[in-house]
Order: structure tokens, then sequence, then C-alpha cells
């Protein structure tokens, strides 16, 4: 029974981590062309139950749709954002299963974390070879119930449009905390090549790391954002207003 418990408490703080993941790049403005992908290292801590962790990631993205895998990791694990379905999909490859979240539902708990945030969006002179780009430094900051500093280097020359970011505000709805941190970061011009979120959350002190190291700009087939063929669907955890998912199980 202690070992189920603490088996369920990992996934509840995995899900609790892709949450904040997925508030991040809601926040920083991530923006991407159409059929454009990339592949980065992720290294994060300060997850509860997890060990720092250094993981490969690779995105792709395509006319509102977005896939992003992570190995490398106790728990290989694909999102799959489909702003068309209105959607999110968590898939477990482990367990050959997957949960499914209405995305308003997803940037409703953003939003209620966002509410009284405010942001301060600080373009530097510095700038940074990274691997073949050339990055400018920009520093964000957030007070608010959850503080947040995300220092980001960002890649000017890079073409990208706000397709992905016009679909997610369209979601959003009359979510005004979460239109106001989409309209401040628009000061952001390029894309980012890395990325250090450092973030407070509940007490608990989350950092994570992320370089990219290849991008591809050309077309991605349509399947490439199916679920696997064959997945079990399971219940996603219920979430009270503080975030943090209460169990899940066999739907």
């Amino acid at each position: 029974m202690v070992q189920a418990k603490e088996s369920g408490m990992k996934e509840r703080n995995r899900v609790r981590g892709w949450l904040v993941m997925g508030f991040v790049v809601l926040v920083c403005g991530a923006v991407a062309a159409e059929d454009f992908y990339y592949e980065a290292t992720m290294q994060t801590s300060g997850i509860q139950g997890m060990p720092t962790m250094t993981l490969m990631q690779k995105v792709w993205m395509s006319k509102g749709k977005m896939k992003v895998e992570m190995t490398g990791g106790p728990m290989p694990m694909k999102v799959f954002i489909r702003t068309d379905l209105r959607k999110m999909y968590m898939v477990n490859e482990m367990q050959h299963s997957y949960m499914e979240m209405p995305l308003s539902q997803m940037i409703g708990m953003a939003g209620n974390t966002a509410q009284g945030v405010q942001v301060n969006v600080q373009k530097t002179e510095e700038t940074r070879q990274i691997g073949k780009w050339n990055c400018r430094k920009y520093v964000i900051t957030a007070t608010g119930p959850m503080p947040m500093k995300v220092t980001s280097w960002v890649a000017p020359g890079i073409e990208v449009d706000k397709k992905m970011m016009e679909e997610m505000q369209k979601v959003m709805g009359s979510n005004p905390a979460m239109k106001a941190l989409a309209e401040k970061t628009k000061e952001i011009k390029g894309f980012p090549i890395e990325q250090i979120v450092e973030m407070n959350m509940g007490g608990q002190q989350m950092t994570t790391k992320m370089t990219v190291t290849k991008i591809q700009q050309g077309p991605i087939p349509a399947s490439t954002f199916d679920l696997p063929a064959g997945y079990q669907k399971m219940q996603m955890p219920a979430m009270p207003p503080g975030g943090a998912p209460q169990g899940g199980g066999r739907k």
C-alpha cells in the first residue's frame, strides 16, 4: 500500500510538473512557425518526489498542433496539445496509457495561479553565441502567488509566426490574467535557444534549464500528432484550487 501511495504521489507530481511547464510556455510567449521542429536538452530539479534529471526533448509544431516527446528519465512521456480539438493529452509510454485534459481546464488553472501576477520583461544588451545562434539575453520576472524568473537567450534571426500562440489565446477565452501575460511577453522577438526557469510553487523551488540543439523547418506528416494506437485512456487526477492532483485511475 505504501508503494502504491508513493507511486501515485510521483504520478501526481509528474502531472503537476507538466502543467507548470505548459504554463511557462504560455508565459514566455513561445512561438513557432508552421512545420517547425526542434530538439533540446532539459535539466529539471525541484519536483517533489523526483530527483534532478537531464532529459532529451523533441518538439513538433504545425498549424496549431504540438507534440512534445521526453526521453532519458525514469518514465518517457509524450504530450500532445491539439488546439483544433481544444485538448491536451499526456501519454505514459511505460504503461501504454494516456490522460486527456481540456485545454480550457489547463489554462484555467494556470490563469488562477496567474491572478495578481506582475510581469516585467527586461531586454538586455548582453549577447552570447549558443551553438550556431547569436542570442540576446532577456530577463522575465513575475511576482505574486507563484514568483518566477526566466533568463532567456533569444535568437532574433529565426523566422517565426504567431499561429500557435494565436490559437492558444483563442482557447484562453476571456481569461484576463493569461491574456495580460501573453501581451507582455510580445516584447520578446525571436526564438528562445536557452531558457533557465526558476519558479516557486507553493514553497517548492523548481528550476528548469532548456538548451536547443537543433532546429528544422519543413513539412511534418499529420500522423505525427495522432495518439498511439491501442493505448488505454486513464482518468485525469482531480485538480483542486491549489493545482495539485488528488488521484487518478483507469476509466
